[in-house]
C-alpha cells in the first residue's frame, strides 16, 4: 500500500518526468550534436581528401596535357605531313632514299624537328618512346629514352599489338590502360600507349601513324606520398580499367559497388562527386571520385572508417555518462523536494483537515515565501472570507425580519383605499372638479398595480403605462412647465420583460433633480432599443432629461444609494434599489449607468438581457 502511496505521489512523478525529460533532451542534444558533427567532419574529411586528390589530378593533368598537346602537334606539323606524303606508299626508308636523296634530307630535318618540340617540353622525359611510321611499318623513325633495347621491327612489333587498331581508328584520344611494355618482355614494366593516325597534308586520307609511350611515373611519382590511412584505398581509373595504388605501386583489380546515397554539397568541385556505397568485402564507405580533367582518367578514394568508429565509441561513452548523472540528479532531486514540497503539502492537508472540522483560525505557520506560501496564504483569506460570509448571511436575514416587518406595518386595506378614492372621484364630479376626478382614477390605477400584482417582471407597454400614470400625476403638481415623449425603435420590444416600477425612479428623478431645479419648461424623453443579437441580445432603456445636469458626485451618492432618493409614493423604491435587483437577477455585465452634462443634460440608461414575454414568463415561474 505505502509502495503504491509511492508510486503515485507528486513527488515521485516530477522526479520521474524530470529525470526523463533532462535524459530525453540531453540523448536527443548529444544525438543532433554528434550527428551535425559527425555530419560536418565528414564533410570536412571528404574537402580534405578532395583537396589531395585534386592538387595530384591538377598537375597530372597539366603534364599529360603537355604530352597530349605534343602529339597533336606532331600529327598536325606540316612539315612532318609532308614528309609522311613523300614515303606515303613507298618501299623501305633505304629504299626511298636511294631513289630520291631529298628523301633522306627530309627525314633528318623531321626528326630534328621533332626533338626540338620534344625537348622543348618539360615532361618530355615520361616520353619513353616515340615512332614515326608510314602505313609501310618497314619505313619508320623512332627516338626513344629509355633503357630497354630498340628492335629493328618496332614499327611492325606496335601495329601487331591488340591495343593499335582501338587506339588507331578511334575519333580522338583513347585509353586502354596500362599494357605490357611490348620492348620489354623480361620484367613487368608497363606503359601507357598513345596511337594516332597521321593524315596527308592535301587530302583526308591518312598517310601514317603515330606512337608514344607514357610512363605510368607521371601519375605514380605522385601518388607515392599521398597520405593514405590504414583502412583507405586509392584507385586509378584509366579507361575501363582500375588499378589499386599501394605506395606508387599500380595493380590492377577490381573495383565493384553499389551506391546507396549521393552525399551532394560534399565536395567543392563539380568535377568530384562522394557517395555512400557498399564493396565487396568492405560493407559500407564512403567513396570520393576526382576526374582528372582528361576524359577516362579519374582518381577514386574509398576513405577511412576508424574516426566514425572513434566517433560512435565516444558518443556510446558520453550517454553512458549522461544516464548516470540523470539517476544522480533524480536522487539530489527527490531528497530537495521531500524538503521544499512534501513538507509543506503535509502542513497545508493538516491545516484543510482543521477547517473541515470547523475550525477557521488563521494559521500564519503556512504562508511560506514560495508558491506553495501562496495557496497557504489563500487557505488563510478562504478561511477569513468563510467567516465574514457567514457573518454577512446573518446579517441579512436579520435586515430580511427587519423588512418584513415594516411591510407589514405599511400594509393597508386596499378595499378601503379603493373605497375612499372612489367617493373622492365621485363628488369631485359632481362638483365639477374633473382634474381631481382623474388624478384620483390615475392614482387608483397605481395602488392598484402595487397592492394586488405580486409578479417581479412586466412587459414593457405595462410598465411604461404605470410610468405614464405617475407622470400624469406630477403634471398636476407642476402644470404644463413638464412633458414626456416616448420614442421605441420596434413595436416587439413592448413584449419584452422589464422589472416592474423599473422606469418610475429614473422619471422621478429627472423631475426632482433635473427639472424642478431648472425653473423653466422641460422635456422628459423615453428610449427604447435593442443591441446585438441572439443570446447576447440587450434591451436598452433611457430617459433623458433637459434640466440642470448633475456633478459626478450627485451620480455617485444616486448611485450608492446615499442620497434620499424615494419619493413619497415609492418609499423604499430608488435608482439603486432597481440597479441592485437587475445585476442580482441578471449578473453585473447589466445595471444602470448615468451620464450628464451639467446645464445641459442628464441621461440614465438601463440594460438587460433581451426576453421576450413567453420567455419571461417561464423564468418567473
Amino acid at each position: 500500500m505505502r509502495k503504491n502511496s509511492l508510486l503515485k505521489s507528486i513527488r515521485s512523478k516530477i522526479t520521474f518526468f524530470a529525470a526523463a525529460l533532462t535524459i530525453t533532451l540531453t540523448v536527443l542534444a548529444v544525438t543532433i550534436c554528434f550527428y551535425a558533427f559527425h555530419s560536418y567532419q565528414k564533410k570536412m574529411m571528404i574537402r580534405s581528401s578532395e583537396f589531395n586528390l585534386q592538387s595530384i589530378a591538377d598537375n597530372t593533368s597539366a603534364d599529360l596535357n603537355n604530352i597530349l598537346s605534343f602529339v597533336k602537334w606532331c600529327c598536325s606539323s606540316s612539315d612532318v605531313a609532308e614528309y609522311m606524303d613523300t614515303i606515303h606508299g613507298q618501299g623501305t626508308l633505304g629504299q626511298i632514299s636511294s631513289k630520291n636523296p631529298r628523301v633522306a634530307q627530309m627525314a633528318f630535318d623531321t626528326y630534328d624537328r621533332i626533338w626540338e618540340e620534344y625537348t622543348l617540353h618539360n615532361q618530355s622525359n615520361y616520353i619513353r618512346r616515340l615512332i614515326l611510321s608510314s602505313d609501310n611499318p618497314l619505313a619508320y623513325m623512332q627516338m626513344f629514352y629509355s633503357s630497354v633495347p630498340d628492335r629493328a621491327d618496332a614499327a611492325s612489333l606496335i601495329a601487331s599489338q591488340d591495343f593499335f587498331i582501338p587506339l588507331y581508328e578511334a575519333s580522338s584520344f583513347q585509353w586502354d590502360g596500362l599494357v605490357q611494355n611490348p620492348f620489354n618482355r623480361i620484367s613487368d614494366e608497363f606503359i601507357i600507349p598513345v596511337v594516332r593516325p597521321i593524315y596527308s597534308s592535301e587530302s583526308s586520307q591518312t598517310t601514317g601513324w603515330l606512337y608514344v609511350e607514357i610512363s605510368p611515373e607521371l601519375i605514380t611519382s605522385r601518388l607515392k606520398a599521398y597520405p593514405l590511412e590504414s583502412d583507405s584505398l586509392l584507385y586509378l581509373t584509366i579507361g575501363e580499367k582500375n588499378y589499386l595504388c599501394d605506395k606508387g605501386t599500380l595493380t590492377e583489380s577490381p573495383f565493384e559497388y553499389q551506391q546507396v546515397s549521393d552525399l551532394k554539397g560534399s565536395t567543392i568541385s563539380t568535377s568530384s562527386k562522394a557517395m555512400e556505397a557498399i564493396l565487396s568485402g568492405l560493407g559500407k564507405r564512403t567513396v570520393l571520385t576526382c576526374s582528372l580533367g582528361i576524359p577516362d582518367f579519374q582518381l577514386t578514394e574509398v576513405l577511412s572508417v576508424r574516426r566514425d568508429r572513434a566517433q560512435q565509441t565516444l558518443y556510446t561513452c558520453m550517454i553512458a555518462g549522461i544516464l548516470f548523472t540523470a539517476l544522480s540528479f533524480g536522487v539530489v532531486l527527490m531528497y530537495f523536494l521531500n524538503r521544499t514540497i512534501v513538507k509543506p503539502v503535509h502542513q497545508l492537508r493538516q491545516n484543510m483537515d482543521s477547517i473541515s472540522r470547523g475550525n477557521f483560525d488563521k494559521n500564519p505557520d503556512i504562508e511560506w515565501e514560495n508558491e506553495l506560501g501562496e495557496i497557504g496564504k489563500g487557505i488563510n483569506d478562504l478561511s477569513e472570507n468563510v467567516v465574514n460570509l457567514m457573518n454577512t448571511r446573518i446579517e441579512q436575514e436579520r435586515q430580511k425580519k427587519d423588512l418584513e416587518y415594516q411591510i407589514l406595518q405599511s400594509q393597508i386595506n386596499p378595499h378601503f383605499l379603493y373605497n375612499t378614492l372612489n367617493s373622492v372621484k365621485w363628488m369631485a364630479t359632481i362638483q365639477g372638479a374633473t382634474g381631481i376626478a382623474d388624478m384620483m382614477t390615475v392614482l387608483a390605477r397605481l395602488l392598484k398595480n402595487v397592492s394586488k400584482r405580486s409578479e417581479s417582471m412586466i412587459t414593457l407597454k405595462e410598465e411604461l403605462e404605470l410610468a405614464g400614470d405617475y407622470f400624469q400625476i406630477q403634471q398636476y403638481r407642476y402644470g404644463s412647465s413638464i412633458s414626456i415623449r416616448y420614442e421605441i425603435a420596434s413595436e416587439d420590444l413592448f413584449g419584452c420583460m422589464v422589472h416592474r416600477f423599473s422606469l418610475q425612479p429614473l422619471i422621478e428623478n429627472a423631475l426632482f433633480h433635473g427639472l424642478e431645479p431648472k425653473r423653466a419648461p422641460g422635456t422628459i424623453t423615453v428610449f427604447a432599443s435593442s443591441e446585438g443579437s441572439g443570446e447576447t441580445k440587450v434591451l436598452v432603456l433611457s430617459v433623458t432629461d433637459d434640466g440642470i445636469g448633475m456633478s459626478q458626485e450627485t451620480i455617485e451618492k444616486i448611485m450608492s444609494g446615499e442620497s434620499l432618493e424615494g419619493s413619497d409614493f415609492f418609499k423604499h423604491i430608488g435608482i439603486s434599489n432597481v440597479n441592485n435587483r437587475i445585476k442580482y437577477d441578471f449578473g453585473g455585465s447589466y445595471g444602470i449607468t448615468i451620464t450628464s452634462e451639467p446645464g445641459v443634460y442628464t441621461t440614465m440608461t438601463i440594460r438587460i438581457p433581451y426576453i421576450r414575454k413567453e420567455e419571461g414568463v417561464e423564468k418567473q415561474t
